[in-house]
């Protein structure tokens, strides 16, 4: 038999069994720390957590068990598991964070990992978080994200579990492992807005896809599922993006129920269903609503559209009717390109998208990732155009597929004024009220639609029978601002912006923690979905 030492522990191989103890002689100590330049204070966690009082929010961390300890003897297999819980008693919501601080893990790279699990009861039922997801490793003390953007209810409790496994590796040599130390502490501290703790590459392994390394010809529809082997990459604005095209048959996933109220009619409680545009750079999984049940692609229905006849705006003669949002309010006309495309007043669009966002997303917020929406007011070839008023603009988005630079669509946002986040304010312009978002006609090309001359797509996943908004502008000129739309029996055009019978189709973006704990391989009965 071997052992070895590990601090307070030891680690012992048999013939037939490995066995390690993880002791850690001070224990794990969950501490927090008072951020005054944040929005909310968080408590000094000790068995009795002490509150600060404030006029938003305070939190405050503690322990189950009244222990900070973590002291037990491990078989490879088995686990640790520690209950907390973070309570705020403020006036408002938070959103915080958990770090690893002070970590220590000189294990094999896959040795560790962890689960995390909450519950608005303490018995009630518990929701992953993450799942499975390696102990970060490092020789020296670091501090790194364990999970983020978890919100704490104002008023409330919310109960967790960290679960830390011991994984025997069957095809790894773990003789390094009999020496190895895991020691920690833990910070709680406000969600910076991009918590990034899964990377792009990590999902793709999860839908055990390969990347592409060609190019498709966007200017041609596509009428097969050209991704059912690999998926595309792209450039985005985190990264890179992965993304479907064609006829996809998997990637469907079932997210969220229509909420309890009349206007919903018969969709009432009904479970909704996805489709899964693309993996984004920064990890979170980017999806398409697309009906109350599965539908296959290119299947015609109208169950597949979320709002009907929508304006994208009451009025089209002026350019800043092309934005989500613009100045000034009212009929006066904008006398500048600056002012034109301010972030003052919402389109009517927005102001519908975030209504529905309202009534039927807002419980489950927290696994939806503040990426980025693009609403690229970019001119064509960089002209001069003046941008304001009724004087006439093509915008770079139409130039993309009927242009000069024709069939080379981009997934990053040329203007930060255009990229519409809440409060991320590193990659977006934090003007949003909800992560919520539609269609740019740059997606419908990457997932098939086809250029101006390859005639109708009723193929592809996106297809769904009728005309619906993107957030493209193309082009104001005739005294009209004009949207492009995807559209039902051509390819991708503009209509004005007050066009009527158009329709919504809302696009959202799961975090990956939460897209990393569903079941299922994405195809119809077998959906993305919590079990």
């Amino acid at each position: 038999m071997l052992e070895s030492v590990i601090g307070m522990g030891k680690i012992s191989i048999s013939s037939n069994m490995k066995k390690t103890i993880i002791g850690i002689s001070s224990g794990i100590l969950l501490l927090i720390s008072i951020l005054s330049s944040y929005a909310f204070f968080i408590s000094n966690v000790t068995s009795n957590p002490q509150n600060v009082n404030t006029d938003t929010a305070t939190l405050a961390l503690t322990f189950s068990d009244n222990s900070p300890e973590i002291n037990q003897a491990l078989e490879f297999g088995s686990t640790i598991e520690k209950n907390f819980t973070i309570k705020n008693t403020g006036t408002a919501d938070a959103t915080t964070r958990i770090m690893w601080n002070n970590l220590v893990n000189t294990y094999l790279e896959n040795s560790l990992t962890y689960s995390l699990l909450s519950s608005s009861k303490e018995n009630g039922n518990y929701t992953d978080i993450i799942t499975n997801y390696k102990v970060p490793t490092s020789l020296q003390t670091i501090t790194t994200l364990l999970a983020g953007n978890l919100v704490i209810p104002k008023n409330s409790t919310i109960y967790y579990k960290l679960i830390i496994k011991l994984n025997y590796l069957e095809d790894l040599d773990q003789t390094t492992d009999l020496e190895a130390t895991f020691s920690t502490t833990f910070l709680i501290e406000n969600s910076k807005g991009r918590d990034k703790l899964l990377d792009a590459e990590t999902v793709l392994r999860k839908l055990q896809k390969s990347i592409k390394n060609e190019t498709p010809d966007f200017l041609s529809k596509s009428i097969t599922d050209e991704t059912a082997d690999g998926l595309y990459a792209l450039a985005d604005d985190y990264g890179t993006s992965y993304y479907y095209r064609g006829t996809v048959e998997d990637n469907y996933v079932q997210f969220g129920k229509w909420a309890n109220i009349p206007q919903n009619g018969d969709k009432i409680g009904k479970p909704m269903y996805w489709r899964i545009i693309r993996i984004n750079g920064d990890g979170s999984v980017r999806l398409l609503y697309d009906g109350t049940q599965p539908y296959k692609s290119g299947e015609k229905n109208e169950d597949r559209i979320a709002v009907k006849n929508v304006l994208y705006n009451t009025r089209t003669n002026d350019e800043k009717y092309v934005g989500y949002m613009y100045s000034p309010a009212g009929t006066a006309s904008s006398t500048s390109k600056e002012e034109a495309q301010s972030n003052v007043v919402d389109s009517n669009i927005k102001v519908v998208l975030e209504t529905w966002y309202e009534e039927n997303i807002l419980d489950l917020s927290q696994y939806i990732s503040d990426t980025l929406f693009c609403n690229d007011r970019s001119f064509e070839n960089n002209n001069p155009y003046l941008g304001y008023g009724n004087n006439g603009a093509l915008y770079d988005g139409r130039g993309r597929f009927r242009g000069t630079k024709k069939g080379q669509p981009i997934l990053t946002c040329p203007q930060k004024n255009d990229a519409f986040t809440v409060d991320d304010t590193t990659y977006g312009n934090g003007a949003s009220k909800y992560p919520i978002g539609f269609l740019t006609r740059d997606e419908s090309i990457i997932a098939g639609s086809g250029g101006e001359s390859a005639g109708n797509n009723t193929k592809y996943y996106m297809y769904k029978g009728f005309d619906y908004w993107s957030m493209t502008p193309d082009s104001q000129n005739s005294g009209k601002s004009n949207i492009i739309l995807t559209a039902q029996n051509s390819y991708p055009n503009y209509r004005y912006a007050n066009y009527q019978g158009i329709h919504l189709v809302p696009v959202i973006n799961l975090t990956p923690e939460y897209f990393m704990s569903l079941k299922g391989n994405g195809t119809i009965g077998n959906e993305y979905r919590l079990e």
